[in-house]
């Protein structure tokens, strides 16, 4: 069952369910690899928690996990990948023609195994949050242990997309802000919540319409609105000023009729790059900062760490639920513990 890691693993030098996908290409052994080199001997386990056992499920060399022969880990296709033609489990490509792996089930994170170990913080010195804390009342109200009423504006990320819970699977992890109003509420020792009908995500969004939806938002007079939109406007190749115009429409309307408002704003992720979705994501965190410097704001960059991520060589994939812009576990509690990592001293 689900439960929130301890610290960050870009702090505590310890990755706690990472997972990976075995890749099987050609005819050769089917490996994956992990974030960083392991400082032990790594433990592998299924969705469940069940071990794999090192030399007879896999072999560990450096960062690379190698599946034996009569293991029982999953694999990967190369074809289930990158399908010669439409599947159910398909979506086009980004070369014309050709086909990419997608699904909004359980297919992926069902090929995805999980690792626990060591490592050294060094070798991820690469990552550099841009992330800003400025909450100078929420902070108050927590100081208060005084109860604190959240609006969430988003896409489908904000709809809790595709997380275990959503999924309906083990470990029945939740969406990433739910995890984070639920560890902000036992750390201050008060209640953070998104009530009934204050989350106003809906799938496929763009912050256009969140701007759309700004008033209806003001008017449910929270102390808190988080703002999450990004990945689908990169998608479609909105540019950074008109996406900057929509977050500060938000911005004003809200602070017009709830003055003592205050708000994060969240970056979007990456899509996966070798789909059609893969645009301008990276193009709007300098907006989202700008915007913090104008308006009582915090900044929660998740793009940063994604990627950073990728850059270590992992695939897309080990963080992906559906493989084109959706989080699994792992990357939705990351978002969350960067929303935490707000409201350190």
């Amino acid at each position: 069952m689900w439960k929130m890691n301890s610290a960050p693993f870009w702090r505590c030098g310890f990755c706690e369910r990472e997972p990976l996908l075995l890749w099987q290409n050609g005819k050769g052994q089917a490996e994956g690899r992990l974030l960083f080199p392991a400082l032990n001997s790594p433990q592998l386990f299924d969705a469940y928690g069940l071990p794999f056992t090192e030399g007879i499920d896999y072999i560990y060399q450096s960062n690379r996990i190698i599946r034996t022969d009569h293991s029982r880990i999953p694999v990967l296709l190369q074809e289930e990948y990158m399908p010669p033609s439409p599947t159910a489990h398909s979506a086009p490509f980004r070369q014309v023609g050709g086909e990419l792996l997608y699904t909004e089930g359980r297919f992926l994170i069902n090929k995805q195994i999980y690792a626990n170990y060591s490592y050294n913080l060094r070798n991820f010195s690469q990552y550099h949050s841009l992330s800003i804390s400025q909450l100078t009342n929420i902070k108050q109200m927590l100081q208060q242990h005084r109860p604190i009423r959240t609006v969430l504006l988003g896409d489908s990320l904000g709809e809790g997309c595709n997380c275990t819970q959503v999924l309906h699977c083990y470990p029945y992890s939740p969406p990433w802000y739910i995890q984070f109003i639920m560890e902000l509420s036992r750390r201050w020792k008060t209640q953070v919540e998104i009530p009934q009908g204050y989350n106003l995500s809906k799938g496929g969004m763009l912050s256009e319409y969140g701007a759309q939806i700004a008033a209806k938002a003001a008017g449910l007079a929270a102390d808190l609105v988080i703002v999450e939109f990004g990945t689908n406007d990169g998608t479609f190749q909105i540019s950074p000023q008109i996406y900057k115009s929509h977050i500060q429409f938000i911005l004003e309307t809200i602070l017009e009729k709830n003055p003592a408002c205050e708000f994060i704003l969240c970056s979007p992720i990456l899509a996966n790059p070798d789909s059609i979705q893969s645009g301008s994501q990276t193009t709007y965190l300098p907006c989202l900062i700008d915007l913090s410097n104008e308006y009582p704001c915090s900044v929660a960059d998740f793009i940063s760490l994604h990627t950073a991520l990728l850059s270590t060589g992992k695939p897309y994939s080990d963080f992906s639920s559906n493989n084109i812009n959706h989080p699994n576990d792992f990357f939705i509690t990351a978002m969350a513990q960067i929303l935490l990592e707000l409201f350190e001293e």
